[in-house]
């Protein structure tokens, strides 16, 4: 169900400092799923995640999500960070070559009472690195939301740079390009 490529648990750290994390595919995170500590470092050439897909079902990647919507598009969903989680973006890359995007087709902060979650702190620190050339339907690049009182998600961004990216609208839910925002939620940009 969640973290088609990698799944890091609470209290777990993944440090990637090079490599490529690539077409996989599950119903949150189709790369990567932090609940514990994600690390990504590097360059835009050494380090990236894309084109990985959000699919539905019983986590079959031949099912996806967006077969609901009555099209035949594939659903980025690169990294999805639920609580406790951290994920530290010092360098590297997120992107997709994939024709439509939805919550959060970079990054997706999300907490909710039906995955399970319960109150804390979710956070997407990014340091470095790029989120770009991401095609969007729904709800942006980066995007966050949490569904109960007692959840609180965090975007805190030093550096890097988000951009490239297009909304194509289509949907109810259509947030911006590069950044949604939604309920008990936080950004902070610095530097």
């Amino acid at each position: 169900k969640c973290g088609g490529g990698v799944y890091i648990d609470s209290n777990s750290t993944f440090t990637m400092n090079a490599g490529i994390i690539e077409g996989n595919g599950a119903f949150s995170g189709g790369g990567v799923y932090v609940r514990g500590t994600f690390e990504m470092n590097g360059t835009t050439t050494s380090t990236q995640i894309k084109s990985n897909k959000r699919i539905h079902g019983n986590n079959n990647p031949n099912v996806e999500l967006s077969s609901l919507l009555g099209d035949s598009v594939q659903l980025t969903s690169n990294v999805e960070v639920g609580i406790p989680g951290t994920f530290n973006m010092n360098g590297g890359i997120i992107t997709s070559n994939l024709s439509r995007g939805q919550n959060g087709a970079g990054v997706c902060v999300f907490a909710s009472s039906s995955n399970g979650d319960s109150a804390g702190t979710a956070k997407f620190n990014m340091n470095d690195g790029e989120i770009s050339g991401l095609t969007i339907s729904e709800n942006a690049a980066v995007y966050l939301s949490g569904s109960f009182s007692g959840c609180n998600l965090e975007f805190n961004m030093s550096g890097g740079k988000i951009s490239n990216n297009t909304s194509i609208g289509g949907t109810s839910n259509v947030g911006g390009a590069a950044v949604y925002t939604a309920g008990y939620s936080n950004i902070t940009m610095t530097g």
